[in-house]
Order: C-alpha cells, then sequence, then structure tokens
C-alpha cells in the first residue's frame, strides 16, 4: 500500500529561521538515537535534496548559518517505522520564500514559479506561520501584531493578484502557529505560555487573519515552540554575546569585529521531533471539521471529540463527501483507534507501537508513535491546543 500523503506550507518572513528549521527537522530524525526513542525514521524521497539537508546542517555545526531561500522549494519525506522496510507517511514540504510576502516577482521567471507555488497551496492539509523568536523577544507584542496585519494583507494581495492571472488561491483550513528560535527563552517557557500571550495580546490582529485565511474555526489554537539549534544555556544567561541567527546577522559580526559568538549545539532543538505528528493530527481535525460541515444533523453545539466519533460511525463512506486531501484520513482511523488519538497514555502507545513493530504493521506502528511524541516531554513542552 502506498504511504499516507500529507502536505504542509510553511511561511514566515526572510529571516525568521525557515531553512535551518528543514535542516535540523531532517538531521534529527535520521539518527540512530531518535530510532530508538520514537521508533521511525526519515528519509528524503530525493536523495539529493537529503544530502543537501545534511550538508546545511553539519555546516551549522561549524557556527555556519544558510542563506535564506529565495524560491519555492518542495521536499518530500517518508517516515518508516524502526526495522521495517515500507514507508507509511510521506509529507510534502512546501517551503514559500518570505519575499513572496515581501516584494513583487522580480520578473517572469519568478511569477511563473510563484503561480505554481501557489496551486500547491490548495493541495495542503496543514499551514505552518512562524513568527520569529528573536524579533518577538525584542518587539513583544508588537511584532506579532505586525506579523499577523502584515500577512493577512499580503495574503489578500496575492489572491487578488493571482485572481487578475487566472490563478486561484486556496489557503489551508487548519494552521499551526510556531515561534522559531525558542532557545531564547527561559527553559521553563512552553508552548501554552505564547498562546496566552498571543490570544491576549493580538486578538484583534488574530481575528482579521483568520477571516482572511477562512480559517476561524483553525488558526489560532495550535501553538509550536521549535528551535532548530541552541547557544549554551549557561553562556547565554552569562550576558555573552548570542549565536547570529541567520548569514546576514554573522557577516555583520565579522565586519564590526565584534567578539565571536560562543558555538552553538545543533543537537539542542526543540519541537523539531513534534511537528510531523503536530502535523498528522491536525490533518486529522481538518478532516473532522469537513465531516461536522457535511452532517445535517449535527449539533451546533458538538464538540471536536464528538465530531472524532461521529467520524469514525461511518469511516467507510468518508470518502464519498470529504475534500479530496482529506480523504486519507479514512485510512488513518482505520490504523489508529480513537482512543489513541484522545485519551490514551504514553506507555500503552508505546506498547501499542512496539507490538505493531513485531507484529510488521507498518501504518500502525508510525501512526501510533507519532501520536505518542506527542505526549512526551519535549511534546508537552513545545505544542499546545488551546481548545
Amino acid at each position: 500500500m502506498p504511504p499516507l500523503d500529507l502536505h504542509v506550507a510553511l511561511f514566515g518572513a526572510s529571516g525568521a529561521g525557515k531553512t535551518v528549521l528543514l535542516a535540523a527537522f531532517y538531521r534529527a530524525q535520521t539518527q540512530p538515537s531518535f530510532q530508538d526513542e520514537y521508533a521511525y525514521k526519515i528519509q528524503a524521497v530525493n536523495k539529493a535534496q537529503g544530502n543537501q539537508l545534511l550538508g546545511r546542517f553539519y555546516r551549522l555545526e561549524e557556527g555556519k548559518f544558510p542563506e535564506g531561500s529565495t524560491r519555492f522549494d518542495e521536499y518530500v519525506f517518508d517516515f518508516f517505522p524502526r526495522d521495517l522496510p515500507e514507508p507509511a507517511v510521506r509529507i510534502h514540504w512546501y517551503d514559500y520564500p518570505g519575499r513572496w510576502w515581501e516584494d513583487e516577482p522580480a520578473d517572469a521567471e519568478e511569477r511563473e514559479l510563484m503561480r505554481e507555488g501557489l496551486l500547491k497551496l490548495g493541495l495542503s492539509q496543514v499551514g505552518i506561520l512562524i513568527a520569529d523568536g528573536a524579533k518577538y523577544q525584542d518587539e513583544g507584542a508588537g511584532y506579532i501584531r505586525w506579523l499577523f496585519e502584515h500577512f493577512a494583507d499580503e495574503c489578500e494581495r496575492l489572491g487578488r493578484t493571482s485572481a487578475a492571472a487566472g490563478v486561484e488561491v486556496s489557503f489551508p483550513r487548519e494552521w499551526i502557529l510556531a515561534l522559531s528560535k525558542a532557545d531564547l527563552f527561559p527553559p521553563e517557557y512552553r508552548a501554552e505560555d505564547f498562546a496566552r500571550e498571543v490570544c491576549r495580546d493580538a486578538d484583534d490582529q488574530l481575528a482579521k487573519l483568520c477571516a482572511v485565511l477562512r480559517a476561524e474555526q483553525a488558526f489560532g489554537h495550535r501553538f509550536m515552540l521549535l528551535s532548530s539549534v541552541a547557544a549554551p544555556r549557561d553562556r547565554r544567561d552569562a550576558g555573552e554575546v548570542g549565536e547570529p541567527r541567520d548569514a546576514d546577522e554573522a557577516r555583520e559580526g565579522a565586519e564590526t569585529g565584534e567578539p565571536r559568538a560562543p558555538r552553538i549545539d545543533p543537537k539542542a532543538s526543540i519541537g523539531v521531533r513534534t511537528l510531523a505528528p503536530a502535523i498528522l493530527v491536525s490533518t486529522v481535525e481538518g478532516a473532522v471539521r469537513e465531516a461536522q460541515a457535511a452532517r445535517r444533523d449535527k449539533s451546533a453545539r458538538e464538540t471536536l471529540l464528538e465530531g472524532l466519533r461521529g467520524l469514525v460511525q461511518f469511516v467507510d463512506s468518508i470518502d464519498d463527501f470529504l475534500p479530496k486531501k482529506y480523504q486519507i484520513v479514512s485510512k488513518i482511523l482505520r490504523y489508529i483507534s480513537l482512543k489513541d488519538l484522545v485519551s490514551t497514555r504514553l506507555d500503552r502507545l508505546k506498547r501499542a507501537r512496539e507490538d505493531a513493530i513485531r507484529k510488521g504493521d507498518t501504518f500502525k506502528a508510525v501512526l501510533t508513535a507519532m501520536v505518542a511524541a506527542l505526549r512526551e516531554e519535549e511534546g508537552l513542552r513545545a505544542y499546545h491546543q488551546n481548545q
């Protein structure tokens, strides 16, 4: 059976950390220690892209931050259970360059690349908006308000200009708001704290963005902390110079003759192991919402959990009315139970995961492992849903 296809669109302004994040995301999940702990592994479908990502990571180990991406890229990753040969999940990662949300296309070639990239949005079950943790730490709530306002305005602009060119832009309905460079915050800082601050300080701007994306039910209730690398905590606390966060900052340091920054630790990431599981769960929830909208007999007060129960009851016929990009959920719910998705304890999930590996059940092994990852200590800190 072919792997389950998940499609995710990644957005963020230039310098927010998307390029570094992707390298850390890939490297972390190729390691034997990750496979031992989480019981699955990742492979790039395009081996050249995999080597490119590993090369970026190895340069990070030397303190060399990559140049930010200036073009649209698609990366495809397969997720395999430990010790089993077939992939269970395939994630298509659409990386949208920050300059698309800041400038007009430079020429006809870039305009065509933008058109092709925007068409991919219609395939995406989940969107991730990256908030720059360094700017948030420096500027506070004003930065988040600006980010929401700016992204909403640019989405509207892209929609208008694309429509004029005969291209219909369809944004994802399910979203995760992720704070990059989370290592800059105290160790006790959690995604739940970030969620509380956003809802308290930027509720008006959040409502505007939800309306533009037509995602009133699904933007602003999933939050993540992400950090691709970390400077040593004791050195930061002592007030020493921080590691440059991107190539521009590194060049500035060299030109000004400032003291050399402390070496970073690329292995001390936050949240990158939780990202794929969060995408999986968000996709299932998106299907629940679509199913709820299609059911005429649903109650206006029906919760997401109740909607999921209803989805399971008629899973065999769900593909008849769900949009195509959500039809994989019928397969997901055949391999992982409702109880596992919402309430099963971590130790039981791990036992179910290991049992599936022993039986050679590829799909159940990876899906159970991903749900378990959200309940690990890192998952509980790095991922939060407030509703």
